[in-house]
């Protein structure tokens, strides 16, 4: 399916994005990035007290806030669509084989981020 550069670039390319979606000062949305989408997200995801908020959409708010803090799960997210891009065909088109390809790009994303948060 990919070849081991087109691997390495993927790879890399889904680390930096996941990087400037969760931690980036620009526009990350972690609270340890600082960033204005940050603390608008902090709002309104959670309470003050940093609860869930009552009901579904409470539900439904801090899912969507734990998915865009965690690099793992966004990065995951990130891959796959990152993978489809590169070999050009849409997700549901991607075969076991390009589903397996899709969690290697997130397993080496996945290591990348926790060199990096280790180094830091």
């Amino acid at each position: 399916m990919l070849s081991m550069p087109d691997l390495l670039i993927v790879s890399l390319a889904a680390f930096r994005i996941t990087r400037f979606v969760v931690f980036d000062s620009l526009a990350g949305f972690n609270l340890e990035s600082g960033s204005p989408m940050s603390r608008r997200l902090d709002v309104w995801a959670w309470t003050a007290e940093g609860k869930e908020r009552p009901g579904f959409g409470g539900w439904l708010r801090d899912k969507v806030g734990n998915l865009l803090v965690c690099p793992y799960c966004i990065g995951f997210h990130i891959s796959w669509l990152l993978l489809c891009f590169w070999i050009r065909v849409w997700p549901w088109d991607l075969g076991t084989l390009g589903w397996i390809t899709a969690f290697a790009v997130a397993g080496a994303q996945s290591m990348l981020n926790a060199i990096d948060r280790r180094l830091a």
